[in-house]
């Protein structure tokens, strides 16, 4: 039952981080903004993603990894009702950034798996959900599209709402506790490792409407090698 509702967790993460992928063209007209400015929705979640999801992992291990995972989903689902309730351009931001916190919950998931003894159940659990990860980025194009086509489009992140709130209520369910490793959280590398990854990352993403050679691309590519160093 662990492994299903890991597995559970993963696939849903993935499928927010794709669900405005198939609006994503026409939220200058729903939201009255540009589109470099609209292109944020979906950028705003990969950037949040790629700076919590290592964090996540060490922060399991001081707190907890159920009470890390709990708290992750819950992002994903606070973040799923303030961008169904949004009706601008800055709280569906906000929204947004919120569910590509919960991206870390795949790797506190399959640490939790990592605690099992038995090492073939271990290892196949562990690849269950790895690849749940793919499978919920794939269906979540197609399924996002249909939501959005028969109703409203904030009707994928009442979805989302939904489905975060059964996710969350599982894990409270069957995620057992696990002890804390008493470590130190090292807040300088975190910082570094998060402005880094951010500033790159939304430098990349940016890149074509920015332009690649552009002074905020190329500025964008050279703090984030000062960082890293």
């Amino acid at each position: 039952m662990l492994v299903v509702v890991l597995t559970g967790v993963a696939t849903s993460t993935a499928f927010v981080q794709t669900l405005v992928v198939p609006i994503q063209n026409h939220l200058p007209d729903l939201l009255d903004a540009p589109r470099s400015a609209t292109a944020w929705v979906l950028t705003i979640s990969l950037v949040v993603a790629a700076v919590t999801t290592p964090v996540s992992r060490h922060l399991a291990d001081i707190f907890g990894m159920r009470t890390v995972l709990m708290a992750l989903l819950t992002m994903m689902t606070l973040g799923s009702l303030i961008a169904a309730l949004s009706s601008e351009l800055g709280w569906l931001l906000v929204g947004r950034g919120l569910q590509g916190v919960s991206m870390g919950a795949t790797a506190v998931g399959v640490s939790i798996m990592g605690l099992v003894e038995n090492r073939k159940i271990r290892i196949t659990s562990i690849s269950i959900i790895s690849s749940s990860m793919g499978f919920g980025g794939a269906i979540g194009l197609p399924l996002a599209a249909w939501i959005a086509e028969i109703g409203d489009w904030k009707l994928l992140f009442w979805t989302t709402a939904a489905l975060g709130t059964i996710i969350l209520t599982a894990v409270a369910v069957v995620v057992p506790r696990a002890d804390r490793l008493r470590q130190r959280f090292d807040r300088l590398g975190a910082l570094l490792l998060s402005v880094g990854l951010s500033v790159i990352l939304t430098a990349l993403s940016q890149g074509p409407m920015w332009g690649w050679t552009s002074a905020a691309t190329l500025g964008g590519g050279a703090p984030m090698v000062f960082v890293k160093v």
